[in-house]
């Protein structure tokens, strides 16, 4: 079912609405309800005489909803009487609790509006675009203690079970995975430059504090397709190294005396909190079971048809990664017995869900990671016996490819020649194209579409069909058809093993339905 939401802004003195209806207010974590805001002492602070003109409100970043149960689907929205954000860190520095439960504003500041009075949301959940079959309604609070966010939890009655469902990454049909990156904490140059072109990430330096995380995640919110496709689909988020930039996950941060003194006297564990907190207020997502590493990683039970396993593997216990200056320190240590990639915790959780998920007799399972997976079962690469699974990565959508930022089409198929080559488990690679790909899943087969976009720089609805995938239940590798090579044998761009490359430049304009050759 697609239900179509509304938002109504009312001034805090004429609906009743609930603080504690707003999971923005309490903690990422069941297990830390300290790490939460304390609505009691909210509203003992609110001045009953004051409140916010509904006029002077504004949506600031439309809507978005997430983390989609069989009974419920969160549903967020930011409504403000300011467009910038709320420029307040107490709720993580000094002798306070990690999220101090009742933030001190100040007048005088300019990006710390006095917080008084909370505004108070209606919000209507219905089955149609007029508005007419309602399924559920509400009023909920929101306040510059969680920067004007709102993220109510709608229970999801009238979702039918046991649907075929396809799942996606970035602009999917039915949902979105998110697994890379959402933000980059860089200053301006320091990691590409959007100067020419008005995208300048702010604020404009590296970031540390709650309304640096508040306001880079703000400002990458203000694209117009980002915020079309949170419209659109529900999103399932896991964050990446560089939404938090923790320890030894980022090669930008290390946990060292030097690096507490050139971030400015941040700490480590101070900007994560930073971060933890601008990430829970900002995406569609659940509170969890954490436990005191901050997890994240969930499952999700799609009918009879899918469950989809959402791995950290950037950074719950995980053990020193790359960071470039000490890759032989790394390599004496990968096969020590100790050295972590998910944390045992972590993985036996996996295994047991896997093991559920069999016996209760879903079709697929589909295992969402931030990394390429190594393994280590020894398979016929030509053929696919003995596979256990097949992996399938995805571009950035917008980052720059690994081959370089301005590689020619000619060198990125030289390029992804050289990596199926010296990779006998790698069936396809493609270097020049950013984009997306979607998984269709049906109870018989699950079909991959990778999609590659022409221009980035532009805003442009073109998009080329670079190759397509199959897997046949119950085969758990890639189906090579009748000339045992997958993708029919062809695809549009990069080195397909055994396979042809066919440079058609076909490209379909997605908001017409159109087709032209792009340049």
């Amino acid at each position: 079912m697609r239900s179509s939401l509304s938002l109504l802004a009312l001034s805090a003195g004429t609906a009743f609405a609930s603080y504690a209806g707003n999971l923005n207010y309490r903690s990422p974590s069941h297990h830390h309800p300290a790490l939460g805001i304390s609505v009691h002492k909210i509203a003992k602070r609110s001045d009953p005489l004051s409140s916010f003109d509904p006029a002077q409100l504004n949506f600031t970043h439309g809507v978005a909803s997430g983390d989609p149960y069989a009974t419920s689907v969160i549903l967020w929205t930011r409504c403000s009487p300011m467009f910038d954000d709320v420029d307040d860190n107490s709720t993580v520095t000094g002798l306070v609790p990690l999220f101090n439960p009742v933030p001190i504003y100040k007048d005088t500041d300019e990006h710390r509006p006095m917080s008084n009075a909370p505004v108070c949301l209606k919000f209507i959940v219905a089955a149609d675009k007029n508005m007419r079959r309602v399924v559920d309604k509400g009023t909920v609070y929101t306040s510059s203690d969680v920067d004007y966010t709102v993220k109510p939890c709608w229970p999801n009655k009238d979702r039918p079970e046991g649907i075929p469902v396809s799942q996606s990454y970035q602009f999917g049909r039915v949902f979105v995975q998110q697994l890379p990156d959402y933000i980059y904490e860089y200053a301006e140059g320091e990691y590409g430059s959007g100067k020419d072109i008005g995208r300048i990430s702010l604020p404009n330096r590296q970031i540390y504090t709650l309304y640096d995380y508040r306001k880079r995640i703000a400002t990458y919110r203000t694209d117009l397709d980002l915020q079309a496709s949170h419209q659109s689909f529900p999103w399932i988020p896991v964050w990446d190294d560089h939404d938090n930039a923790y320890r030894d996950g980022s090669s930008k941060l290390n946990n060292t005396e030097a690096s507490f003194i050139s971030d400015g006297g941040v700490s480590v564990d101070q900007r994560k909190m930073n971060a933890v907190r601008a990430y829970f207020e900002w995406m569609p997502i659940r509170q969890v079971e954490m436990d005191d590493n901050l997890r994240i990683w969930r499952n999700f039970q799609l009918g009879s048809l899918v469950d989809v396993i959402m791995l950290d593997t950037r950074n719950y216990d995980r053990s020193i990664t790359d960071l470039y200056w000490n890759k032989n320190y790394v390599k004496q240590l990968q096969n020590e017995a100790s050295h972590s990639l998910m944390g045992s915790r972590q993985e036996n959780w996996f295994y047991r869900n896997l093991i559920k998920s069999s016996k209760r007799g879903a079709k697929w399972r589909v295992i969402g990671s931030q990394i390429v997976w190594l393994g280590h079962e020894k398979y016929d690469s030509n053929t696919g016996s003995g596979a256990i699974g097949v992996e399938f990565g995805g571009s950035a959508v917008t980052s720059p490819s690994p081959a370089g930022h301005k590689i020619t089409i000619k060198d990125s198929v030289n390029a992804s020649k050289a990596l199926v080559t010296s990779n006998p488990q790698l069936q396809w690679s493609e270097l020049y194209y950013r984009g997306y790909f979607e998984l269709h899943i049906t109870p018989k087969e699950v079909q991959s579409r990778f999609f590659g976009i022409p221009k980035l720089r532009t805003r442009d609805f073109g998009e080329i069909s670079l190759a397509n995938f199959t897997i046949k239940s119950g085969a758990n590798h890639l189906d090579r058809g009748r000339q045992g090579v997958p993708a029919g044998g062809v695809v549009e761009n990069g080195w397909l093993k055994g396979g042809k490359v066919v440079q058609t430049n076909a490209t379909r304009d997605t908001e017409t339905g159109k087709w032209y050759v792009s340049n």
